[in-house]
């Protein structure tokens, strides 16, 4: 049985780091998985694409469901400067994501995004987001609203056509 989800990158670090970026990747697929491993400063971390995001820019949506096992809220932004990817209860906990980029790079579609996040204290979260651009991606930066990554492992797949 052929291997669908394809290493492409990998990084890990025990020791403060601001971001986590991928660059060059290639197009040879048809989707993208991210799955991340960390502890940080912030309570919620986001992603953006190829250098595009930070404050003015609208080209991120997003629909978010989350929870901290005593109460569950739900939210959407349709003209976001990035796509949440985590949401936690504890700024010191151990966290894990699974991140999936689909069409990444199809020129004639916006990308979708889902992400499957969740906290060892009972947090949670769901995120379907879209970043409005037919541009292929070929790099995703992640990053903790405030402060830095304390240390954690972020590995990059891609996925083959069946």
């Amino acid at each position: 049985m052929a291997r669908t989800y394809e290493p492409i990158a990998s990084t890990a670090f025990t020791s403060s780091t601001a971001q986590v970026e991928f660059t060059s990747i290639p197009g040879t697929y048809t989707d993208l998985v991210l799955i991340g491993i960390s502890r940080g400063g912030s309570l919620s971390q986001a992603l953006n694409f190829n250098g595009v995001g930070g404050v003015g820019n609208t080209t991120y949506s997003q629909t978010r469901l989350y929870g901290t096992g005593s109460s569950a809220a739900s939210d959407r932004y349709s003209n976001a400067s990035q796509i949440d990817v985590s949401h936690t209860t504890s700024a010191t906990s151990l966290a894990i994501a699974k991140i999936a980029i689909q069409q990444y790079a199809n020129t004639n579609v916006f990308k979708t995004v889902l992400v499957e996040h969740a906290a060892p204290e009972n947090a949670a979260l769901r995120t379907v987001g879209l970043f409005r651009s037919t541009n292929a991606i070929t790099s995703i930066k992640l990053f903790p609203y405030a402060g830095t990554y304390a240390e954690g492992t972020f590995s990059l797949y891609g996925i083959k056509a069946a």
